[in-house]
């Protein structure tokens, strides 16, 4: 590691003994004494769960300039079973902040917890869809307060190769066409 302002390193994390995930190329220095506090804006908030108390369990903040993004632009620290989290990010810019209790490349596996911010309040009621998230800016020096971000499961989906519960698809009936071999 080299220190300022241009060392690459290779980032591996592991979740729970179970994977190795590449997080990529990360640039990281050591904080510039010129750095202010009001070089950011400050965005915080709660990750809570279905009944609308803190999210236990544990999760990071993705951060996403692009709601579509692969790759985080920044990802926060584990956030603690009180559920609460503030981020200090560049100013000026929109960005997605995408919950997740397991960091990983790809869509998250059933049975795992998922929330983004969507700018509204978070809908409890069951078959009522979640808003799509939004984002959000702040200027230097600016506070964003009362985020909050619902973490929902992930449901298990059934494969597409099942016609229903446990049913296989139906093969087309064979057509004898004449001159045809």
């Amino acid at each position: 590691m080299q220190f300022p302002n241009r060392t690459l390193l290779r980032i591996f994390a592991i979740a729970g003994g179970q994977a190795v995930v590449d997080l990529g190329d990360i640039y990281v220095s050591t904080p510039r004494d010129e750095w202010k506090y009001t070089d950011f804006f400050t965005v915080r908030g709660t990750v809570i769960d279905k009944t609308g108390q803190p999210f236990t369990e544990g999760a990071w903040i993705l951060v996403n300039q692009n709601p579509v993004s692969r790759r985080p632009n920044f990802i926060s620290g584990k956030i603690s079973g009180d559920g609460q989290f503030e981020l200090h990010l560049p100013p000026g810019r929109p960005y997605y902040l995408i919950a997740k209790d397991v960091l990983g490349m790809g869509r998250p596996q059933p049975g795992r917890h998922v929330g983004a911010y969507t700018g509204s309040d978070p809908v409890f009621e069951q078959n009522k869809p979640e808003p799509k998230p939004i984002p959000l800016s702040g200027g230097a020096g600016e506070v964003i307060s009362d985020i909050r971000i619902l973490m929902i499961e992930v449901p298990d989906i059934p494969s597409q190769s099942q016609s229903g519960p446990g049913q296989p698809i139906k093969q087309p009936r064979k057509v004898d066409v004449p001159d045809m071999k």
